[in-house]
């Protein structure tokens, strides 16, 4: 029994098939994991060693040529390359693309690391090893308070971090810009020296105090209490008062020899601009798997209720935001879904009938859902690939139903029942036509055998395609006979009118009466057949005028763009600042505040009244001043903490703005910066 006769015998068995199938779409669309790229394993590692003081000669030969050395001794080492800067270290590895147990690679890389750290100067800090280099931060918000200082705004980021964090599709929480506090002892040598102290033991008598030692227990007869010592430093005051023994024995509060005050690391690490004023940038990473829709959800939500009980002056402010993006490429989709429907029905209609072009316009849908279904159990997540994939199956899929029914109605206007016809047609045509669907789908294969980043990012183009095709190729030997069954009346060639099952002796007007369409449909067949026959006869002509047109195929293929991805659509525009190594972080935050100037008073978008736009241009930015931020998009490889870098992050107010965006900066950067001219682009859609 073949598979299509099945289908027709136990047709209730069928409809309850693919009501699964339809159920299971359902289940699947709803639960399925969203995000705006696939999931992509990144093999890449950042070793980041501090030597303070070190020139940059000093730091390559006594940091990075140890560690390198010990590196490059891993037998999963793709790529290692390094930077040494002064005071710091910085090795980037890459691990082969073969390699599928990053985590054992990485295991190995933190091995290796710690056994050369007996080769480092001990006033190497020790490396810090950043294997989550890979992670994608796909919702950004900054955080400003007017008139709170930077201790205040870090403990509410703190706060809103720990909310953060409880969510369910949230994984990480990272916070920038912000100072480390710091506790300064300023002191007169020359009064030091009268009293006989030196600034080296005032050092160990405070590294003396303030640590935690245990203070015993006392046994009751019910409970045993843990008894905590007291001195700690708990307040700036505490420190003052704390007493030191002079060479005499007389014991002086440290205040009394020094000035002690509170303030910040000077100059600091790394500083975050919001839209020109010092803020906080707060990055979130959803969970492996989850719903980058619900993630917008929840984090959206939070806000919002934390907005509520932070205090006055507390603002949060969108600077990237996936979610958005991912809803709006997944509505892209359902609209050319149900165009590719409305199409496929007109055309169909217009030349095969109302009922014929209803069944094979069912198919389209039919096989999206049969293919979301199947995605869900193989665990394909809908993203920018996947859903081009579906986009490119649409206009393919269709072709198994045009043919089945085609063949269908041909056999049954021969005189055979539109049943026998069904089981004639797809004995026939279920090799042939999954031939063409394995034909079509091989033409994606090597995106998914490619052992690349780009191969892996793209392996779900050759899945989603090949699922939708055999599901449609499944659907073309099962759902559209039996709707042929159920609703086809085609007209005998001996003028006659069959039904399906013999036993209805009425004629559908609609479908075997020409039309208007049937008979425009003849006239164009039939001057595509004078065509033919016009081109037979002048076989050299023909081949000739075929020669031409393929040689100026050739001539202007030369002058199109190579590119693997084009550019998105986004409305991002990133500005990249470097200054010379030798650059100190306030040059740096000095360069950028003019460029912000600049962004305020010459590119920023307006509103009116009403909240329309008045003029395009940049509604908000982000600056990270000394450091690359983290990754907002898969193919955004942040740098590390540099204090002559500079990477800003700017949202124009619509898409169409960014290239007068991105032109403008770079008209006027030579003129405001003949030295040091920063990098103004457009993120691709996944440059790797």
């Amino acid at each position: 029994m073949t598979l299509t006769e099945a289908a027709l015998r136990y047709n209730r068995v069928t409809i309850a098939g693919m009501l699964v199938v339809l159920l299971g779409a359902v289940i699947s669309y709803l639960s399925i994991s969203r995000a705006e790229d696939p999931a992509v394993t990144v093999r890449v590692a950042q070793v980041v060693t501090y030597l303070p003081g070190a020139t940059p000669e000093r730091v390559e030969q006594l940091v990075t040529d140890p560690l390198e050395t010990a590196i490059m001794e891993m037998p999963e080492l793709d790529h290692v390359e390094s930077t040494s800067r002064a005071g710091v270290s910085i090795i980037r590895v890459e691990l082969r693309p073969e390699v599928t147990d990053v985590q054992a690679g990485w295991d190995k890389l933190r091995r290796k690391i710690d056994d050369s750290r007996r080769r480092l100067p001990e006033e190497a800090m020790a490396p810090i090893i950043n294997d989550e280099f890979g992670d994608v931060f796909g919702i950004m918000l900054s955080l400003t308070g007017e008139g709170y200082d930077q201790a205040e705004l870090k403990e509410v980021a703190d706060n809103v971090r720990d909310r953060l964090l409880m969510l369910d599709d949230v994984a990480k929480v990272n916070i920038h810009g912000f100072a480390e506090e710091r506790i300064f002892l300023e002191y007169s040598q020359a009064r030091l020296a009268d009293l006989g102290v030196s600034p080296q033991g005032l050092a160990q008598l405070l590294a003396a105090r303030n640590i935690v030692l245990p203070g015993g227990a006392i046994r009751t007869g019910d409970e045993r209490l843990v008894l905590e010592p007291t001195g700690n430093f708990n307040h700036i005051d505490d420190i003052r008062r704390a007493l030191l023994p002079l060479p005499d024995g007389t014991l002086v509060p440290l205040g009394s020899l020094m000035e002690v005050r509170h303030g910040y690391a000077d100059p600091p690490m790394t500083r975050y601009h919001a839209s020109g004023v010092q803020g906080l940038a707060i990055a979130i990473a959803m969970r492996e798997g989850g719903n980058i829709l619900e993630l917008g959800e929840q984090v959206e939500t939070a806000i919002a209720r934390l907005e509520r009980e932070l205090p006055v002056g507390i603002e949060f402010e969108v600077l990237a935001n996936q979610p958005d993006r991912v809803e709006e490429r997944i509505n892209e989709f359902l609209v050319n879904l149900l165009q590719a429907v409305a199409l496929v029905c007109l055309v169909m209609l217009l030349f095969l009938g109302l009922r014929t072009g209803l069944i094979v316009a069912s198919l389209v849908p039919s096989a999206i859902l049969a293919c979301l279904a199947f995605m869900g159990l193989f665990d394909i997540g809908l993203d920018q690939v996947s859903l081009g994939a579906l986009i490119i199956a649409l206009g393919m899929l269709v072709d198994n139903a045009i043919v089945m029914v085609e063949s269908i109605q041909v056999s049954a206007r021969e005189g055979k029942t539109v049943r026998q016809a069904a089981l004639d047609s797809a004995r026939q045509l279920r090799f042939p036509l999954l031939t063409a669907s394995l034909t079509t789908s091989a033409a994606f294969l090597p995106q998914f055998l490619a052992v690349s980043d780009v191969g892996e990012y793209t392996r779900s183009l050759f899945q989603v395609v090949s699922i939708t095709l055999l599901s449609s190729w499944l659907l073309s030997l099962t759902m559209i006979p039996l709707l042929c069954v159920a609703f086809i009346r085609v007209e005998e060639k001996g003028g006659g009118d069959r039904a399906n099952d013999d036993e209805n002796d009425h004629k559908d007007d609609d479908e075997s009466r020409p039309g208007l369409a049937a008979r425009l449909a003849e006239r164009i067949y039939a001057g595509y057949g004078r065509l033919l026959l016009s081109l037979l006869r002048h076989r050299t002509l023909t081949l000739a005028a075929v020669g031409g047109l393929l040689a100026l195929a050739w001539l202007g293929y030369g002058p199109l763009p190579k590119i693997f991805f084009p550019q998105a659509e986004r409305t991002i525009v990133t500005v990249e600042l470097r200054l010379p190594f030798s650059a100190p972080i306030e040059r740096t935050r000095a360069v950028v505040e003019e460029i912000e100037r600049f962004l305020t008073e010459e590119l920023a978008a307006e509103r009116d009244e009403d909240g329309g736009w008045t003029r395009d241009g940049v509604d908000r930015w982000g600056s990270f001043i000394g450091f690359g931020g983290d990754r907002y998009i898969i193919n955004h490889a942040p740098e590390p903490p540099s204090p002559e870098y500079a990477f800003l992050l700017l949202q124009a107010n619509r898409w169409e703005a960014v290239d007068e965006v991105i032109e403008r900066l770079d008209g006027w950067f030579p003129g405001a910066f003949p030295t040091s001219r920063p990098a103004s682009r457009r993120p691709a859609s996944a440059r790797r």
